[in-house]
């Protein structure tokens, strides 16, 4: 079943067959169609000019420099709004934090997944 997502993020950007789309697949396939919607995002002049070879031209592109300065951006804004969703990044206490073991919101016991 994973098929259908990974060729499905060509032409439709990703949708997908389940209710809760993408989300239902395993990380790998996510990052896999993640990469792919990426690529296709691409104006494929780039993809033409690449395959001639004229690679300084497709780094003078303004329509690709735009479009990574978005998906950067893009990436570092959705990151920054749900830092606090996932417990510590590694910044509390030494057994804990640096480990990457998560806390429970609760009552700040170290979850260790045992």
């Amino acid at each position: 079943m994973p098929y259908v997502p990974l060729f499905g993020t060509a032409g439709t950007g990703g949708f997908g067959i389940r209710n809760d789309s993408i989300a239902g697949y395993s990380p790998y396939i996510q990052n896999v169609c993640t990469v792919f919607m990426f690529l296709f995002g691409i104006n494929f002049s780039c993809y033409y000019l690449l395959l001639v070879r004229h690679v300084k031209e497709v780094l003078k592109d303004q329509e690709l420099r735009l479009y990574i300065i978005i998906f950067v951006v893009s990436i570092l804004l959705i990151t920054f709004n749900i830092r606090g969703l996932y417990g510590s990044w590694g910044r509390d206490d030494p057994p804990c934090g640096i480990s990457g073991f998560l806390y429970h919101d609760d009552d700040r016991v170290c979850k260790h997944g045992l």
